[in-house]
């Protein structure tokens, strides 16, 4: 059985670069106010989020987001008028940002007591498979009510180098990670708390 070895580092000790778009790069809306599939095109207005491609949920609906195949999308965004749901399956398809890349509740979100719950698993990537690579959560809604949950465990994909995961943001909500943190692929990994909000 492997033996996951863990970094717990202090904010600050290193920096973690998030994705910023590039000249080819877009944010995909999501458009289906019943909630759907992530992976079908039409509830993105047209094109799924994939690569370097920002994925951004803005509005409330009236259902949860599926996976029906592991999404891949640059960074996902929580933000404006976005109303709490659940975001695929525990033990189910993964999802996986970009190398850099996060999951954000922006600080341009609106009202309050909204939950954005991610039960599919959370796979970071990784720069190559012999490359450092990191990721990160962050809160930085300003209602405290508003929190963002991580339920399907997290892990890397494959590296001989360190992956490392950022919790991060100004929210001092009761943001949680209730499944499981492992290496996965990765030789290491690192966890790193920064900025003033608080993760359980």
């Amino acid at each position: 059985m492997k033996n996951y070895r863990f970094n717990l580092l202090a904010a600050g000790v290193i920096a973690v670069t998030l994705a910023c778009p590039t000249a080819h790069a877009a944010t995909r809306t999501w458009s289906n106010a019943a909630g759907g599939d992530f992976n079908t095109a039409a509830n993105w207005g047209g094109t799924v989020p994939v690569g370097s491609d920002f994925g951004s949920f803005t509005s409330v609906l009236s259902g949860n987001v599926t996976l029906s195949a592991n999404a891949t999308p640059s960074s996902l965004y929580f933000d404006t008028s976005a109303g709490s749901f659940t975001l695929g399956a525990l033990g189910g398809y993964t999802l996986s940002p970009a190398n850099g890349g996060s999951l954000s509740v922006q600080v341009t979100l609106t009202g309050s007591n909204k939950i954005f719950t991610v039960n599919a698993p959370l796979v970071l990537t990784p720069g190559s498979a012999t490359t450092a690579g990191s990721g990160t959560l962050q809160n930085n809604a300003t209602d405290a009510s508003n929190i963002l949950v991580s339920a399907g465990g997290i892990s890397s994909a494959t590296t001989t180098n360190t992956e490392t995961l950022t919790l991060g943001g100004t929210n001092t909500g009761a943001n949680l990670i209730s499944g499981a943190i492992s290496n996965g692929l990765a030789t290491t990994f690192a966890l790193v708390k920064a900025g003033t909000g608080l993760w359980n």
